[in-house]
């Protein structure tokens, strides 16, 4: 029975070493695994911080270069619409001449003071009035390239924006038409 005991014993020993061992292996492992999925949970961190900052400087670059086209693109509306306004104020001057003309002409039988010397040396100097012809053509180049390259959306100050769309939709279109029909009126008298 003694060594029936002491086998059992060391029987007992033997499971208590193997169990010990497998639960320190157990241990380790789960330690191993704790050290691990601390180690991908740090990089997925890290990838997610690392997208958010790529995306984030991408969006602002693409802002960047959305603000920088709608600043060119104000600034060459401007360009054209100073050119613009230089030819309405010549082609105003233009037509302010020619109505005095045609005033100074149409009133000539009340004003027998003036002679035959003076209407030739008028119409002379004043000949080619009576052939200019004013014809607004809007630069409106830039404004239809910003318009089919979708580029409206990029202004943030839409009351400019429908300013900017009224006077070219609007009302060049009824000035030109306006013209027009000044030079059809002037072709007929």
């Amino acid at each position: 029975m003694k060594k029936s005991y002491l086998a059992y014993t060391i029987s007992s020993l033997e499971r208590y070493e193997t169990h010990q061992t497998n639960y320190l292996s157990s241990k380790k492992i789960q330690i191993s695994l704790v050290e691990k999925g601390a180690y991908f949970l740090t990089e997925a961190i890290i990838i997610i911080v690392s997208i958010t900052i790529s995306l984030w400087v991408n969006n602002w670059s693409e802002d960047n270069k959305n603000e920088e086209i709608a600043q060119n693109f104000q600034k060459s509306i401007s360009r054209d619409l100073t050119h613009d306004l230089l030819e309405m104020k010549e082609d105003s001057t233009s037509i302010s001449r020619q109505l005095q003309c045609a005033t100074f002409i149409r009133t000539l039988p009340l004003r027998p003071e003036i002679t035959q010397d003076s209407i030739s040396s008028f119409l002379k100097s004043n000949a080619t009035l009576f052939y200019t012809t004013t014809l607004i053509s809007p630069n409106n180049g830039n404004y239809e390239a910003a318009k089919s390259a979708g580029y409206f959306r990029l202004l943030k100050n839409k009351a400019l924006l429908n300013d900017i769309t009224d006077l070219y939709e609007e009302r060049f279109t009824w000035l030109t038409r306006l013209e027009l029909e000044y030079l059809s009126y002037k072709r007929k008298t």
